[in-house]
């Protein structure tokens, strides 16, 4: 189901790039704490490099919870790798791992997604005027989403008391 969500929010972001084209041709992506813009960047080159942005993204969460990297603990840095990187356990870890970076990337991809419409909605005015309302509450449940989020991962990859030891 993750997965999934994940790969359906991708798309999203880039189907939003398809309402990036009513922006003007001079794009603001930069906002002052009063709303105004204060730096503006050529529309397709704006557009193209959000597409880029969110391939990579995608890219890299995708990779990392495909299962196909390998997890050695000279690359890997989870808590309690030493448990968890035992061959014995490998396959739990890479489990966890992948269904957190695919909630990870999925929570990453609304927020950005939520960024787009809202760049979206201070150009339906002119001049452009960013919403700050709105953008503090995104960010706001975006980082209170990331610190659940870590939390998850921490609380996911903590050993069984019963085994600290090994």
């Amino acid at each position: 189901m993750m997965k999934f969500l994940f790969y359906a929010l991708y798309g999203c972001n880039l189907l939003l790039l398809l309402g990036g084209l009513l922006l003007p041709s001079s794009v603001a992506v930069h906002f002052s704490l009063s709303g105004e813009p204060d730096r503006w960047m050529n529309r397709d080159v704006f557009l193209l490099s959000w597409a880029l942005y969110c391939s990579f993204m995608a890219l890299l969460f995708a990779l990392g919870a495909s299962g196909k990297m390998p997890l050695s603990s000279r690359f890997c840095n989870i808590p309690s790798k030493k448990y968890w990187l035992n061959p014995s356990r490998i396959d739990k870890a890479r489990t966890m791992l992948s269904r957190l970076l695919y909630e990870g990337g999925a929570g990453l991809f609304l927020f950005l997604g939520g960024l787009f419409l809202l760049l979206l909605q201070a150009h339906a005015k002119q001049p452009p005027l960013l919403s700050l309302p709105l953008f503090f509450l995104l960010l706001a449940i975006f980082l209170g989403g990331l610190l659940f989020w870590i939390l998850r991962f921490y609380r996911a990859f903590r050993p069984p008391r019963t085994n600290i030891e090994e």
